[in-house]
């Protein structure tokens, strides 16, 4: 079994959308070299807190290959847990999505309280989503 695993650096923006807004089938897009776009405009701005992570995993699987990606980040923004695919813009200016239509990520957040009186909550999110590319770049 081949396995391949690569970091996204440079994570400077995270947007959320909702699945509603995609279009179909963008997975199958761009595995045939189509390229795709999602509309900023319907997406919410997340105020990021520290240094956000994404790493993607290519791996062979029932004769093919499947890509999981895990993006975690802090924020002191509320981000819904259900029903939303997520936007993440590198350094460089590229956007990538996390998620589809046909399949929203996993969304698990944790609240930490602050260590002492008087600092804020932070939520720390964790985004899974795997697919046969889960990494997708778009075009925003």
């Amino acid at each position: 079994m081949r396995t391949t695993c690569y970091n996204l650096p440079g994570i400077c923006e995270v947007r959320y959308i909702a699945v509603a807004h995609l279009l179909p089938y963008l997975v199958e897009k761009v595995a045939a070299g189509a390229p795709i776009a999602v509309e900023r405009d319907r997406s919410q701005n997340v105020n990021i807190w520290g240094n956000p992570s994404c790493v993607a995993e290519q791996k062979d699987s029932n004769n093919g290959r499947t890509e999981s990606v895990t993006l975690e980040f802090n924020t002191l923004s509320k981000v819904p847990a259900v029903g939303v695919a997520f936007l993440v813009r590198q350094a460089s200016g590229r956007w990538f999505l996390i998620g589809t239509k046909e399949e929203a990520p996993v969304v698990s957040i944790q609240y930490n309280t602050g260590e002492t009186a008087g600092e804020a909550a932070v939520h720390h999110v964790t985004v899974t989503f795997a697919a046969y590319k889960a990494l997708l770049p778009v075009a925003v």
